[in-house]
């Protein structure tokens, strides 16, 4: 399960690299960009795809149940920070 976490990071992460390529001012960086991101975007969905769809729906109950987690932490943070 814990793989199956890590595959909308995967995703993501791909999907980033295609944002950030118009930052690069060399042909040769915006093209090196543009084929990872293509290849890291079609590594990921494969893996998305060949994953049961059972442990996605898990992987999604356990961000969800994150949340408060993380929003619990960031309100202690910002108290802390005001003291």
């Amino acid at each position: 399960i814990t793989g199956v976490m890590l595959l909308p990071v995967y995703f993501i992460t791909a999907l980033y690299l295609f944002k950030i390529r118009n930052i690069k001012q060399d042909v040769v960086s915006r093209g090196r960009l543009v084929a990872t991101a293509v290849l890291a975007l079609v590594y990921s969905v494969w893996l998305i795809y060949a994953a049961n769809i059972t442990y996605l729906l898990m992987a999604s109950i356990f961000f969800a149940l994150g949340i408060p987690v993380f929003l619990w932490a960031k309100r202690h943070k910002k108290q802390m920070s005001s003291h």
